[in-house]
């Protein structure tokens, strides 16, 4: 559980994890009553990668219970793969019936 202090600002916690292939550092923040997310990631796929780390972001501010008022994500390095280029041509020319081949 997260202690609140009652400030106009202040910091809750602040995550850092280590992946292989990435590294992720969060800070929370309580503006005004309302939680502020940023993070930090050191690399992420644009097609697949990246709408599922937002979407997670999102996730774990459902576990606060405060209103999100914001989440800002920097990114160090994002990348589309070789083999998917074709098809984020064709999602940026508006077909969103397109399937992306996993990296693994």
């Amino acid at each position: 559980s997260f202690v609140i202090v009652p400030r106009k600002v202040s910091t809750l916690i602040c995550i850092t994890k280590h992946h292989p292939y990435r590294l992720l550092t969060i800070q929370f923040q309580i503006d005004e009553g309302q939680l502020v997310i940023s993070a930090y990631q050191r690399s992420s796929d644009a097609n697949l990668g990246l709408p599922a780390d937002i979407y997670h972001l999102y996730l774990i501010s459902r576990q606060i219970e405060l209103p999100l008022k914001s989440i800002t994500l920097n990114l160090g390095n994002v990348h589309i793969y070789e083999n998917n280029i074709g098809k984020t041509h064709e999602l940026l020319a508006g077909n969103d019936a397109v399937k992306f081949d996993l990296n693994v």
